[in-house]
């Protein structure tokens, strides 16, 4: 059920950072005069995403670092700029943004599911486990440096969009606000860097889910979602090890995340869908927790794992509440409540396909069972 709304989560994420990047498109080129229809970028980003993902993970691997490390560097440098010129009007650096400036206590956590949707994604080098060597420690490092590294990225670059606007509602109106930095604190040409660098990076978020929500259906539907182990969802193509049907399914699913609120406009549709997409992240974290604490009860019993993970459980229980309960207004509602529905629909099909939740349970093996083709592929 978790793995299913993870998958379906992830695609519809794909989708949306496909409008991102269209819209990121739209805004490079208006400087020149020509204005491109936001719609036909975001298909154009959104076949490129399909086209190089069914290159086997070792070549969507290989985009993602590249992509999001030259991105990386580009943010630090304007970072550096603006904390060198000392904000906005030479003044503005200070710890303000830290403090709730008022806000309840409530209020904040409600924005923690939208932070979630700016680094999310960290866990993903998990769907690749049964494709690497030595698994059990090279994902494990993998997902807790990505974590420390986009948790850390994201809190810094917030602080510095933070203080060189001259307000909190002046940042909330850009649409791009670090293009809008650059712009302003080192010059036109580095806006358009930095629009580059936006888009290039998006890209790279958008093959990071779209190849893990891809690889967890095939591992589902190779545990029998799909009916027969070996069915249609299952195979492989031969020459680049990609799960043909499962990244076909996952595509659809993201065309689905980035088409449904087109009438709202790019601004609209990214925070409608990302909406969704941190719903369902923010109750995956909360059950991963939970689940932590009952492996870890049932195999471990070392009390400083249980502390910390109940902790967990108490920080994500609120976060989630939060999210959840007060009911948001229209139309972030009906992306709760298909949110809920996505939790709901996995346990159906638990019920439907009840060898799915036998083999799951009673499978003690951890090791890759990936399909050499793909291993290989993978391997180089």
């Amino acid at each position: 059920m978790l793995g299913f709304a993870w998958a379906v989560g992830f695609a519809t994420v794909a989708g949306w950072l496909s409008i991102q990047d269209g819209d990121y498109l739209v805004a490079l080129f208006q400087p020149a005069g020509i204005h491109l229809p936001w719609i036909g970028m975001t298909v154009l980003m959104w076949v490129v995403m399909v086209v190089v993902t069914y290159q086997s993970l070792n070549v969507s691997a290989i985009t993602v670092i590249v992509v999001e490390t030259f991105g990386l560097l580009l943010m630090l440098g304007v970072a550096a700029v603006v904390i060198a010129h000392g904000g906005y009007h030479g003044h503005s650096l200070s710890w303000k943004p830290f403090t709730l400036g008022g806000a309840s206590f409530a209020t904040v956590t409600s924005g923690v599911v939208f932070a979630f949707t700016s680094f999310a994604g960290f866990e993903t080098a998990g769907t690749a486990g049964e494709e690497s060597k030595r698994a059990t420690w090279y994902v494990p490092v993998a997902i807790f440096a990505a974590l420390l590294v986009s948790g850390s990225v994201y809190v810094f670059m917030t602080w510095v969009e933070t203080v060189a606007f001259s307000s909190a509602h002046v940042l909330a109106t850009q649409t791009a606000p670090l293009v809008a930095v650059a712009s302003r604190y080192v010059g036109g040409w580095m806006g358009t860097v930095m629009n580059i660098a936006a888009l290039v990076s998006g890209f790279g978020a958008q093959l990071a889910c779209l190849a893990g929500a891809a690889r967890v259906f095939y591992a589902l539907s190779r545990d029998g979602l799909a009916g027969e182990p070996r069915s249609v969802m299952t195979r492989v193509d031969r020459r680049v090890g990609t799960p043909v049907a499962a990244l076909g399914v996952a595509s659809a699913i993201s065309a689905i995340g980035a088409f449904v609120f087109v009438g709202a406009g790019p601004l609209g549709s990214i925070t409608d869908v990302s909406t969704y997409g941190a719903d369902v992240g923010v109750i995956a974290y909360l059950l991963i927790v939970v689940a932590g604490v009952v492996f870890c009860w049932r195999h471990v019993r070392r009390p400083i794992h249980l502390i910390v993970l109940l902790a967990g459980v108490v920080v994500m229980g609120y976060v989630v509440k939060s999210s959840l309960y007060p009911v948001p207004a229209a139309p972030l509602n009906y992306a709760m409540y298909s949110a809920l529905g996505t939790y709901a629909l996995g346990i159906a099909l638990l019920v439907v396909f009840p060898q799915v939740r036998r083999r799951l349970g009673s499978s003690q093996e951890f090791g890759p069972r990936w399909q050499e083709p793909t291993r290989k592929a993978a391997d180089g």
